[in-house]
C-alpha cells in the first residue's frame, strides 16, 4: 500500500503528520446581514493536506515552491 500525498503538495503523508487538514464539500446558505452559515451535508473527498501547506495556501503562496531560506 502506498502512502497518501498531500493534496497541495504532493509530497508523501508520514505517521508524524498528526494534524492534517481533510478536504470536505457540502453546502451553505448566505446570510441577509452578509457571510454565510455554518456548513451543511458537509462530506469529507478523501483528499488531504499538510497543515503548512494549506496555512500557504490561505496567504496565496503556492505550497510546492520551495523556502527562501
Amino acid at each position: 500500500m502506498t502512502a497518501p500525498t498531500c493534496a497541495l503538495c504532493h509530497q508523501p503523508i508520514t505517521a508524524e503528520d498528526h494534524r492534517l487538514y481533510f478536504q470536505v464539500v457540502g453546502w451553505e446558505r448566505a446570510r441577509p446581514q452578509g457571510g454565510t452559515n455554518a456548513l451543511r451535508c458537509r462530506k469529507r473527498t478523501g483528499q488531504v493536506a499538510h497543515p503548512f501547506c494549506v496555512d500557504r495556501v490561505a496567504r496565496q503562496i503556492d505550497p510546492g515552491q520551495g523556502s527562501l531560506l
